[in-house]
């Protein structure tokens, strides 16, 4: 059966119900993604905790969205066997310190979830996630490689009808978006709406159609409360899955509003030694058309802690 409603829609109308009945009572503080006002805060430190843990705190820390025992799940990638150093995956440490932020704001527990590409083993092992997350209490790590994972969802989109999205994600409290910045073959690019394709379950009608709207479309049923842009290291070229040229920026770049984060990321450098502007990556441009975000970044606040 097909699901009716979003995730989202469903908390929302969920929660309306509750307070009409006075069974519950919202704190006014807690403001969900698409309360707020297309800002990017872009963090450089010396390491990766430091740089992630300094851009939450300039966005007004983690219970700016999240409500106590929550569930939230993070969304890196973790689709190639390869190591951080390659930057074709996200940054070990910068999970880690996400779960471990998460857990410290309250959540009642934190799962660490994607589809990968490859063995899904060699996946956890090789990018160093398995390890960097074993011994924090609370955290599960999720791959989702069955289809039983997965539940159908409406998309009603020009390219994208339904999708079978990751049930996790349906059922969270929270989504944390963790993509890494990379040059891509399909796409040309690779941030934070790209980076959703790994909760679903058929990707392969993805590449059979076009791309670039089923990606957009995408994004308007599954929207993350926060995306956190792994910038540390960035892939230049032959990306997705490398190798390739990789540049260190020791950045990340957090926000709530996908395309003018996505549209930020296309200037952080030469992507396959292209300069391209954000109007030439068209599921960016086509998520600007659906509402999703502000593509002109010089609308857009920018803060540099």
């Amino acid at each position: 059966m097909i699901e009716k409603i979003t995730r989202r829609e469903f908390i929302k109308q969920t929660a309306s119900v509750a307070l009409a009945s006075g069974m519950m009572a919202v704190s006014p503080t807690i403001l969900r993604a698409d309360e707020k006002s297309s800002e990017i805060i872009v963090a450089r430190r010396n390491t990766p905790s430091e740089t992630v843990k300094a851009a939450i705190e300039a966005f007004g820390g983690l219970n700016s969205i999240m409500k106590p025992k929550d569930t939230v799940l993070l969304k890196p990638n973790i689709s190639f066997p390869n190591p951080p150093q390659w930057a074709t995956t996200t940054n070990p440490e910068l999970i880690s310190t996400m779960a471990k932020l998460c857990l410290e704001a309250g959540a009642s527990r934190v799962i660490i979830a994607d589809h990968p590409l490859r063995d899904p083993q060699k996946c956890l092992e090789r990018t160093g996630i398995a390890e960097a997350c074993k011994d924090i209490d609370g955290v599960h790590i999720k791959l989702l490689t069955e289809d039983r994972d997965y539940k159908s969802i409406e998309v009603n989109g020009e390219e994208l009808k339904s999708a079978e999205v990751a049930r996790l994600a349906l059922k969270a409290d929270l989504i944390i978006n963790m993509p890494v910045a990379k040059s891509h073959s399909a796409t040309t690019v690779s941030f934070s709406m790209k980076n959703m394709m790994g909760l679903v379950w058929d990707r392969v009608k993805f590449h059979q159609g076009n791309i670039h709207q089923a990606v957009a479309e995408l994004n308007t049923v599954v929207k993350p409360e926060l995306i956190i842009l792994d910038a540390t290291r960035i892939l230049l070229t032959k990306g997705p899955d490398g190798p390739g040229e990789v540049e260190e920026l020791n950045s990340v770049i957090i926000g709530t509003d996908p395309v003018a984060i996505d549209s930020y990321a296309v200037n952080l450098a030469r992507w396959n030694n292209r300069k391209l502007e954000p109007e030439n990556v068209d599921y960016i441009r086509i998520a600007a058309k659906l509402g999703l975000g502000e593509m002109d970044i010089s609308k857009v606040s920018i803060r540099e802690v």
